[in-house]
């Protein structure tokens, strides 16, 4: 005769959202290493900015800030139909979601668009100096995240259009959500770093 306890858990929900997601605890530990990342290279940009008197080196002009600027825009609008997709979802609203999923990626775009042409008119390479090596270290990593993002957004579009979404789907939605608010927030003080401060050492 069997006596072990049992317990009845069909009441329970298929799938967490939220912090009860382990997928949550993941994307969330991913973003702290990626974080810690861009820490290290900023804190190794300004211990290097120490050995010089003169920032940016000379003959290197600073990059375009009024572009960088817009682009800092595009971001942060973005933020906004990102937020609105994943509520429709999960209440779902599946074509409600898929249009501002859709409208969040042709943002994305956008801003990817505008970092190619913000690349393009640099005037130094990742190999001219430390200096270049940093700025293009700097934004080709959180250009690579900006990517990978846009194209899971993209997939994400599909599925919602094909009707077939359940809780893990509704939940994909919500961690792509997630790690936009991240490139958005760490786009911050890199824009900050990468645009602003040299222009200020440069023509103070």
């Amino acid at each position: 005769m069997n006596n072990e306890a049992t317990l009845d858990v069909s009441h329970l929900e298929e799938i967490g959202f939220g912090t009860r997601a382990p997928i949550w605890w993941g994307q969330v530990g991913m973003m702290a290493i990626e974080t810690t990342i861009f820490a290290i290279l900023i804190a190794a940009y300004f211990y290097v900015r120490l050995g010089f008197s003169v920032w940016p080196p000379p003959n290197i002009a600073p990059p375009d800030l009024p572009l960088a600027t817009v682009n800092t825009i595009l971001l942060l609008v973005s933020c906004i139909p990102m937020y609105l997709g994943g509520e429709a979802g999960m209440q779902g609203k599946l074509g409600k979601a898929a249009l501002m999923t859709a409208l969040n990626a042709l943002l994305a775009l956008a801003f990817l668009i505008t970092r190619a042409m913000e690349l393009n008119r640099l005037n130094f390479k990742w190999s001219t100096d430390i200096y270049g090596s940093f700025v293009w270290t700097l934004l080709g990593l959180h250009t690579m995240h900006t990517i990978a993002d846009t194209v899971e957004s993209i997939v994400i579009i599909g599925i919602l259009l094909s009707g077939r979404v359940g809780g893990k789907q509704q939940l994909g939605l919500k961690m792509d959500g997630l790690y936009w608010y991240w490139l958005t927030a760490i786009w911050i003080p890199l824009y900050l770093l990468i645009y602003v401060y040299p222009a200020i050492t440069k023509y103070a």
